[in-house]
């Protein structure tokens, strides 16, 4: 916890930490905006499914892209058109709201995906340079900034209910353009660096890709890292749409019964990131299979079938998630050079992104043509399987090995 207050005790640190606090909240009133306005505008509940896939394409493409251009640019720079193009597309999009009253869902579908897009450069650049901006400080800032983003991020949509109630989603969405301002102006002061970290120009985008990817796997126990992520993700990923089927169609019941499960869902969040944020100086293995095991046994008080055990599965799994992927996220800063970062987060996201889909439909169709216990012991079986994969690593000092001059060169070249 110390490094934690040595992070806080830093005024670089403590203005990063504000801006993004500013953001987030502008980011999920934003998230209320656009379902709301959608559904003014066109009274389906499949318009709003389709805005929400629409967010999440671009981690796929053109996300794992747009990390290879990130590790060739100063982290400054992409940052700065990160939040600045959602700046500016987010008020664009208000200021036409504003003149025309309305516009289509084709529209708005495409203006979801570009700020999804232009948010995958402040991700992508906010992760390459957080090593060289806290040094050994890096594990306990990201803790503390995932601390902080999913405790403003379950205040963000009940703050987005409430006005969405009260004034225009079109005014809301103008408010979550300005946050982008303000956290455009937020790092722009701060010491980010202006140089490229690494990357050659002259090598393209997919090559860069690939050689990053030979690189991780020269790292001692990667594959089974890699399966460990990918199964976690399988596992935890369908624990909420198949939660909120139990309560509601198996348990059989209402509004107020899933308020609290979602309710428990956030303080799962909450929980596992002041966990991580305590013992985040510890084993990086250890931290992931304690919470590969909490996550588990969420999964197995699911099992019960009574709809308070079911909410606490879900808080269980949330903590167990979120700590995960903060240690797995704390690794690869550690292991991997500063130049291939930006590549590494985006071809994670991915992985995750394709996976987690995939569980979700195989599950959810589990559920609706078998039973909900046979879903239910689906996803232990990956959560178990997850668990075997990192204990299967040993007590080497897995991923730990620094990356030789001939893997940089690899890198570079992309052969």
């Amino acid at each position: 916890m110390s490094t934690a207050v040595e992070v806080l005790r830093n005024p670089v640190a403590r203005h990063h930490l504000g801006g993004m606090a500013v953001n987030a909240l502008g980011g999920s009133v934003f998230d209320i905006a656009i379902a709301v306005l959608v559904l003014q505008q066109t009274g389906s509940v499949m318009a709003m499914g389709s805005i929400v896939i629409m967010e999440s394409i671009p981690t796929i493409f053109p996300g794992i892209l747009i990390g290879a251009v990130v590790d060739r640019n100063a982290p400054r720079r992409m940052i700065g058109v990160g939040y600045g193009g959602q700046a500016i597309i987010v008020g664009l999009t208000a200021v036409a709201l504003l003149l025309t009253g309305t516009t289509s869902l084709i529209v708005i579908a495409a203006l979801v995906f570009i700020r999804m897009s232009f948010d995958m450069f402040a991700r992508a650049g906010t992760f390459a340079a957080v090593p060289s901006m806290y040094g050994e400080l890096s594990p306990s800032f990201n803790s503390l900034f995932r601390l902080t983003w999913t405790s403003i991020s379950i205040v963000g949509p009940v703050a987005g209910g409430i006005l969405a109630a009260t004034i225009s989603p079109v005014w809301l969405i103008a408010a979550d353009a300005l946050s982008f301002a303000v956290m455009w102006a937020v790092m722009m002061r701060l010491p980010l660096p202006r140089q490229p970290l690494g990357g050659d120009e002259n090598v393209p985008l997919l090559a860069a890709i690939a050689g990053s990817a030979k690189a991780f796997r020269q790292l001692r126990g990667s594959n089974r890292f890699l399966w460990a992520v990918i199964l976690d993700e399988i596992a935890l990923a369908p624990a909420l749409p198949v939660a909120l089927f139990a309560i509601s169609a198996v348990y059989h019941k209402g509004s107020a019964e899933i308020g609290l499960a979602n309710a428990a869902l956030g303080v799962g969040l909450v929980l596992g990131s002041a966990a991580i944020t305590v013992f985040v100086s510890r084993d990086t293995r250890k931290l992931m299979l304690g919470s590969a095991a909490v996550s588990s046994i969420g999964l197995i008080a699911m099992l019960i079938p009574d709809w308070r055990t079911t909410s606490l599965g879900l808080l269980a799994i949330y903590a167990g998630g979120i700590a995960s992927a903060v240690a797995s996220s704390n690794l690869l800063q550690k292991v991997m050079p500063e130049s291939e970062l930006g590549k590494v987060l985006t071809t994670m996201m991915a992985i995750e992104t394709i996976f987690g889909a995939m569980s979700i439909f195989l599950i959810s169709a589990l559920v609706s043509h078998v039973s909900l216990t046979a879903g239910y012991f689906a996803m232990i079986a990956a959560a178990i399987a997850s668990i075997v994969a990192l204990t299967w690593l040993g007590s080497e000092r897995w991923m730990e090995k620094a990356i030789d001059p001939l893997a940089r060169n690899t890198i570079q070249s992309g052969n």
